[in-house]
């Protein structure tokens, strides 16, 4: 380290603490306050790490922490073998993991981070990580034992494969798979549902409470499972958490509301409990949100509090960095393009620094619907007559972002076969000719949330060229994610829970013939999506696992891969859902290659950005560093800028020395310059005070013996 770096260092831990002031990117585009549309208030909810929403991943990610955690600095991983288990992966609360594979058990063996605890003191230890695996599966973990929440968290592999959990000692913990499954590290860094929580905050699993809450639609799904028998003891009740304790750098104090109110963290859960919202009094919203340093933690952050402030609108974050009442604002949606663009100038402020991350977080594309665009030449139609816009967007509203021509990126793990396909442009030119705009006899329904101000632009543009071609279309712009998630979920009315088509009923003229795409297509209620992937560590593992829903994950790419020409859903389904648990890593790879090839040429995916994560900083603030995740940022890591007078300048009167220093030497210099000159013209400045030879006897009595 250098020297100044020592410096910096040193007087960033004498400065005094202060509070730092936030606004980061959410579900829901940023974290804001607007009462008359509470679904999108940006509460964080209850802070619950084993629920969904409303809690928010960013506001989780400060307190929970879990195993491991994604490094993208990291590719080869902890073994330093690229392309295996746990490439991205480092440690977190686990420092270090084994693995075995034996007969059909894939057992990882943690040895645990000693001398954490959690922010009520309680100990990290082997015992508190089974407790919460019992709350994470609904269950013990015993093989073949029953795990009532495997359903809840059936969008990923991992928990459907998972069958086992045991403290080995007290500081070593194993979770053991009924099968190989590769992906297990990657998916343990998930912000939900793998943090750990206290002990003291979690129910009694012995009495058949849980930890979840899963409420939908604004009710409370209790008890659980559905249709579950309460006389044979199989009902179980979600219960929540008491409060939000984790073991992270900080933790959460409360919220203060719009009232002045201030709502302490143990009263989370009973307001945001019986519905999917957080309710409070009439009128009342979350303003803001108040985090404190947790002392000991092993990442030793600077700030003694953090204020997690909602503004009312993208203007007012930038007002509030310009006026320097704000001091982060984190994330893609924090700010408008052209508001991050402003910010980055000088006009923007000089107190201020703007940040691009150098790497890429998740894809946006243009989903089309296979379930309602059931030929694939016209799909390409669509696909080509959009392409070529895409370079507008590169140009001008999302050049902060990078081209993008493949689904996922091709540096993602097992995503190599990507970069070798043909671009969208190339695809679509391989349809028929006979396929032309007067194939479309009714308009695409173009679904995209109307609050992420990058959909909006990227909509516009796409109904541009499709107009341009003679294609109409009938925009959907949704206001919120929750109605976003329903348009994706209303094909599921034409399926039943297993994924086949309801039976066509002569009586009541509902449902269809599983081969009828046309009256299939009825329940699908829009033709165009704009969508994106989930980044790391979700990419490509977790996101195709989650298109293989049958019953509906909110996305749009569950619906939209449901008719495709070359691979039926059925083959498509247990294609993913073997990927991880593929032991031999050639058929593995060839696996995936085929199923992201597919993808590829059913012309449903139209890649048109990768996101790249951006930031605006006060000079204040330094440290500043992206995390690898959308909604994680290393708050850990900052800390106050020190004062001026503490780097590497001199003070006035040790610059007036230096000066004084200077002139004297130049002097010396001089004098000596002269006598030199002095002494070469035979003028010397000093002479011997005693009695000396003559000037030329030494030279002539040399030459005298010489020539003797």
């Amino acid at each position: 380290m250098s020297a100044r770096a020592l410096l910096l260092a040193a007087a960033a831990t004498a400065v005094a603490a202060t509070d730092l002031v936030i606004s980061v990117g959410t579900q829901n585009a940023f974290f804001r306050s607007r009462p008359s549309t509470p679904s999108i208030s940006g509460d964080i909810g209850p802070m619950n790490p084993h629920d969904y929403r409303p809690n928010e991943f960013v506001a989780n990610d400060f307190i929970f922490e879990g195993l491991t955690q994604w490094d993208g600095e990291n590719p080869a991983g902890e073994d330093g073998i690229a392309d295996n288990e746990d490439d991205f992966v480092s440690p977190s609360l686990a420092t270090s993991w084994t693995t075995s594979f034996s007969g059909d058990l894939y057992t990882i063996t943690f040895t645990l981070r000693s001398g954490v605890t959690f922010h009520d003191g309680s100990p990290w230890n082997a015992a508190a990580a089974v407790t919460n695996f019992d709350q994470i599966m609904g269950g013990e973990g015993i093989l073949e034992g029953v795990k009532v929440l495997r359903g809840m968290h059936d969008w990923l592999g991992f928990t459907q494969e998972l069958d086992a959990w045991a403290a080995v000692d007290d500081m070593t913990f194993s979770l053991t798979f009924k099968s190989y499954y590769e992906a297990a590290l990657r998916e343990l860094a998930t912000i939900r549902p793998f943090r750990m929580s206290s002990v003291a905050a979690l129910p009694s699993l012995a009495n058949k409470e849980l930890s979840h809450i899963a409420a939908r639609g604004g009710a409370l799904r209790n008890p659980w499972p559905p249709r579950c028998n309460a006389t044979a003891g199989e009902c179980f009740m979600f219960r929540g958490v008491s409060a939000p304790i984790g073991t992270g750098p900080y933790r959460v104090v409360d919220k203060l509301l719009s009232t002045g109110r201030r709502l302490a963290a143990d009263k989370f859960n009973e307001t945001c409990y019986a519905t999917d919202q957080c309710v409070y009094a009439d009128g009342e919203y979350v303003k803001e949100v108040l985090f404190t340093k947790f002392e000991g933690h092993w990442k030793n952050p600077s700030y003694d509090n953090v204020i997690l402030r909602a503004y009312d609108s993208q203007a007012a974050v930038s007002a509030a960095l310009k006026d320097g009442t704000l001091d982060v604002a984190y994330g893609v949606n924090t700010l408008s393009p052209s508001a991050f663009i402003s910010l980055a100038t000088a006009e923007g402020g000089s107190h201020l620094v703007a940040h691009q991350a150098q790497t890429d977080i998740n894809i946006r594309n243009l989903v089309i619907n296979s379930g309602t665009i059931y030929n694939r030449d016209m799909r390409k139609l669509v696909m080509g007559t959009i392409a070529p816009g895409r370079q507008d967007l590169w140009d001008g509203e999302l050049a902060e972002e990078t081209p993008m021509q493949t689904l996922f990126d091709p540096t993602a793990p097992h995503c190599g076969v990507l970069s070798t396909l043909s671009t969208p442009e190339e695809l679509a030119a391989t349809r028929s000719p006979d396929v032309t705009a007067a194939n479309f006899t009714t308009p695409l329904r173009l679904l995209y949330r109307a609050y992420e101000p990058h959909s909006v632009m990227i909509a516009a543009e796409v109904q541009a060229r499709l107009f341009a071609a003679g294609i109409s279309v009938q925009p959907i712009a949704v206001q919120t994610r929750d109605a976003y998630n329903t348009f994706n979920c209303d094909y599921r009315d034409g399926f039943s829970y297993g994924g086949a088509p309801y039976a066509y009923d002569n009586e009541t003229g509902t449902g269809c013939n599983s081969d009828d795409v046309e009256c299939l297509s009825q329940y699908h209620t829009w033709d165009l999506s704009l969508s994106q992937t989930w980044g790391p560590p979700y990419d490509p593992t977790s996101k195709l696992w989650d298109m293989t829903h049958f019953w509906c994950s909110a996305e749009s790419d569950a619906p939209a891969v449901i008719n495709m020409e070359t691979m039926t859903f059925n083959d498509f389904r247990a294609n993913v859902r073997a990927l991880s648990t593929t032991v031999n890593k050639t058929v593995r790879d060839n696996l995936y290659s085929t199923v992201l090839t597919t993808l590829h040429d059913e012309a449903i995916f139209l890649p048109i950005t990768a996101k790249r994560q951006t930031a605006v900083t006060n000079v204040r603030v330094s440290g500043f560093k992206f995390g690898y995740m959308e909604f994680d940022l290393p708050l850990a890591n900052l800390y106050p800028t020190p004062p001026a007078s503490e780097d590497d300048s001199l003070p006035d009167w040790g610059i007036a020395v230096i000066l004084l220093v200077s002139v004297v030497l130049g002097l010396v210099l001089i004098v000596t310059a002269l006598i030199i000159v002095r002494e070469r013209q035979g003028n010397p400045v000093f002479t011997s005070i005693g009695d000396a030879p003559a000037k030329s006897s030494y030279p002539q009595a040399a030459t005298a013996v010489s020539a003797a």
